[in-house]
Order: C-alpha cells, then structure tokens, then sequence
C-alpha cells in the first residue's frame, strides 16, 4: 500500500474517531451530564480525542500489515446518575457515535456523487479523490457496525444492558480487553457478508467500476 492511501486511511480514522467520540460527548451534555464538557471533550478538535497508539500508531500497523484500518480513540466519560433519564439517556449517548459515524458516510458519499457528476464521470476525476471518498464511506460504515455489536465496552452492549439483570450486567462489564477480542472474531462474517455490496455500491454509484 503506498503512502498516499496510508496518509487517507490515517486522516479518515482520525476525523471519524473525532467526530464519533464528540457526538458522545455533546449528547451526554444535551442530557445533563457536564463531565465531558468539563474536560474538554466537545469539540472536534481531534487532540482531545485521540489515543496516540489506538487512532494513529495501530490503524498504520493494521494497514500496512493487513491492509485494513482499524483504531479506537479515548472513551468519553459520562455518569448515568446525572441525566435526567438515566436509562434512556445511557442508551442515546451510546448511540450518538454509531449515528455520527452513519451521518457522516452519507455526508461523503453524497459529497463524492456531487463531485463526480460535477467533472462530468469519474474517468474526470484524480484516482485519490475517489479513493478519498470510497475509504471515508466504507470506514464511517465500519466504525458503526463494529461498534454496535453488544459486547463492552462498545456501545452496542449499553443496548444489550435494557434487557439484563443486573448481575448479567456486571459479569459482562468483567469481559474488559476479551470484549473487543470476541466483537472482532463476531464481526468478522459479518463485515464479510456487508463490506462486498456495499463497496460495490459506492463504486458504481461513482462510476469507478
């Protein structure tokens, strides 16, 4: 893989991650609960996010050695007791990343479709630009999938929380570091099965296939 396409992968990532930990943060304030905003969390400003080794250090690695980019960046603090609705609102904050990384794959999407039509095909446009907006689609997609697998400490598990007891609750919450290793080995059909058709999606929408 060429510099070029790390430096996108890296800046996509990073960007994603961002805006993903920000809605978090923004949304636990919109419910009442100001520890977020006390440190500094809603902003885009990517610095107060990201985790040097988990969004820039392994996304490099895992591109250069498998050709996929994949990172996490700093949770974002929040404390249940403090929202008005501490059970719905657990549940909004949890899902505001996933949405914020869904808005943004449309965003781009939609922003790479207006590019292409606008230089009359993709033929008309650099080979970068829409690698640009193809990887921007595809890893916002990846971010929210991924994330919305129920199994801690991502956000999908806050929803698997609803219909828990609450010694099922806390022996999930002991799953730690093993949390991410078993949503890895689950979403590996499954990014299987979704990645093809949507990739070839977005690359016929644009014209490049």
């Amino acid at each position: 893989m060429d510099a070029a396409t790390i430096i996108i992968f890296v800046f996509v990532i990073v960007s994603s991650l961002t805006f993903h930990e920000a809605a978090h943060a923004i949304m636990a304030t919109a419910c009442g609960d100001t520890l977020a905003k006390s440190q500094g969390r809603v902003t885009l400003n990517p610095v107060s996010h990201i985790d040097l080794f988990g969004t820039i250090i392994l996304p490099i690695i895992l591109i250069m050695l498998a050709g996929v980019g994949f990172g996490y960046a700093k949770p974002v603090p929040f404390q249940p007791e403090n929202f008005r609705h501490p059970r719905r609102d657990t549940v909004l904050v949890a899902m505001a990343g996933p949405a914020a990384n869904l808005v943004l794959a449309v965003v781009f999407f939609l922003m790479g479709l207006v590019f292409v039509r606008v230089a009359g095909g993709a033929n008309q446009v650099p080979e970068l630009v829409i690698l640009f907006f193809f990887i921007a689609v595809v890893a916002n997609l990846i971010l929210m999938i991924f994330n919305l697998l129920p199994v801690p400490p991502l956000d999908g598990h806050y929803i698997l929380d609803l219909f828990l007891s609450e010694n099922a609750r806390e022996f999930v919450r002991q799953f730690g570091i093993f949390g991410i290793l078993i949503a890895w080995w689950l979403s590996r059909p499954i990014f299987k099965a979704v990645l093809p058709p949507i990739q070839e999606f977005v690359l016929r929408a644009y014209g490049a296939v």
